[in-house]
């Protein structure tokens, strides 16, 4: 495990009104509602706690003994709830005491309630009496959406870059906030530094763009701060209009995609004054599968390291799931977790070197010094490609000589059924095997229904 030593970070007070010359890490926010207190928040913070996923490796962090090694120059960990009462915040509280280890890590802690009613704290899915055919008046997400500003905005406080993390969104390993920190160094002058969707299914082309909201916000600029309460949150309303759905994390890729630079539009406008301060960067792989599909998050982690940017953060619904059987299981590692819960199909060829998925730095120097390894994991890679391109052309021959035929009663692939599941999530949705193989699919489901 490699060591990582924390620089110190300047809080400024105020109104935060110089440009930092150097911004840092100044505050992980916490985003959650109020049912989450009782069990998810908790269960976070063990995970922390826990050596193999603790935010800082350095010396200072010291072992899961609950004992701290004194005050730490990191940043500020706040919990943002979107309402609670003094005592559920005295709840939360006391749920960080329960890890004292976490104190050598964090400069400080706070419970704040964003104080949110009525219509701005509503998140309405389908089915939902508040659903409506355009939705609430501040849209079926404002919730979320109101959260999100008011997070930024009490993080303001704390200076520098806010890391927002929502309780499904886990780090690979131990001394994840050195990382984030060189995730800082690369983008600088960024107002926010978010990971694009690693799914293959498909997305609307107006939000495929998307940096998801786990991200990074340089909330201590008082620029962007300005730019949010200005441009990005009446810009949501004015969306919601037409997109009852718009969430905060989506609306700049919707601008981003009615931007026309012939009519001069208003999304053109914006485009050109602020989308060099959105900077995309691959430290947090984003999916949307199910526990049977974690799989999904090495095959992504594995293409982002083979080019020297290894992923520090895993998030999506499924990482619920992870994230309690980390808790169930304490002597392995993140993937070695995610083998138990989505087993690899026995004929795939993986490097033994995998297994070890610890964040080892962002530098110049450290991407050199693994290029050697990289190559390795391509080369594999390429033969899962092979592999898995193979496996879907058999099987749509089979699908067509053989009308009707039962998938899952195939016993030349051990767990036949996962296999061909690996290969189709293996695959882009254009790769030409993919392609064949879901236009043979569409074709026997026509058949099968006589149409």
């Amino acid at each position: 495990m490699t060591e990582h030593s924390i620089a110190p970070r300047r809080v400024d007070s105020g109104a935060n009104s110089r440009r930092e010359a150097t911004p840092r890490l100044g505050c992980v926010a916490v985003p959650i509602i109020s049912f989450d207190i009782e069990r998810n928040l908790g269960e976070l913070f063990a995970l922390w706690a826990d050596k193999r996923f603790m935010p800082d490796a350095g010396e200072g962090a010291g072992e899961n003994t609950g004992e701290s090694t004194g005050a730490s120059t990191g940043p500020h960990l706040m919990v943002a709830v979107n309402r609670a009462t003094d005592a559920e915040l005295a709840q939360i509280e006391s749920l960080y005491r329960d890890f004292p280890t976490l104190a050598a890590s964090f400069s400080g802690f706070s419970a704040q309630s964003c104080d949110l009613e009525g219509e701005r704290d509503i998140y309405a899915r389908e089915g939902d009496p508040r659903w409506g055919e355009k939705g609430p008046a501040f849209g079926r997400k404002a919730g979320p959406n109101f959260l999100f500003q008011r997070t930024i905005e009490m993080a303001a406080a704390y200076g520098g870059f806010t890391l927002q993390v929502e309780l499904d969104c886990l780090p690979v390993g131990p001394g994840w906030l050195a990382a984030v920190d060189q995730v800082i160094d690369d983008h600088p002058r960024a107002w926010v530094i978010g990971s694009h969707y690693a799914g293959g299914d498909s997305l609307g082309a107006d939000v495929k763009s998307h940096m998801n909201g786990n991200a990074l916000y340089h909330a201590g600029d008082p620029r962007f701060r300005t730019f949010l309460s200005d441009v990005w949150m009446p810009r949501i309303q004015h969306q919601i209009a037409t997109r009852p759905d718009l969430a905060y994390d989506c609306w700049w890729a919707v601008e981003r995609h009615e931007a026309d630079a012939r009519a001069n539009n208003k999304s053109w406008q914006l485009f050109q004054l602020y989308d060099s301060f959105f900077h995309a960067d691959p430290f947090v792989v984003n999916l949307l599968v199910p526990e049977a599909g974690t799989q999904g998050y090495r095959r992504v982690f594995e293409r982002f390291e083979a080019l020297g940017v290894p992923p520090v953060f895993l998030h999506g619904p499924a990482m619920n799931a992870v994230r309690r059987a980390a808790l169930q299981q304490p002597a392995d590692t993140l993937f070695e977790i995610i083998d138990h819960l989505d087993p690899a199909p026995v004929s795939t060829i993986r490097n033994p070197r995998s297994r070890e998925r610890l964040r080892t730095g962002r530098s110049s120097r450290d991407r050199l010094s693994r290029d050697r390894q990289s190559l390795d994991r391509f080369s594999t890679d390429q033969q899962d490609k092979v592999q898995s391109s193979c496996r879907l052309l058999l099987q749509a021959a089979a699908d067509l000589l053989n009308p009707g035929s039962n998938r899952s009663s195939n016993t030349d692939v051990p767990d036949h059924a996962q296999a061909i599941h690996e290969a189709i999530t293996t695959l882009a949705a254009d790769h030409p095997a993919r392609v064949h193989y879901d236009g043979v699919c569409a074709f026997a489901k026509n058949r099968d229904a006589g149409t």
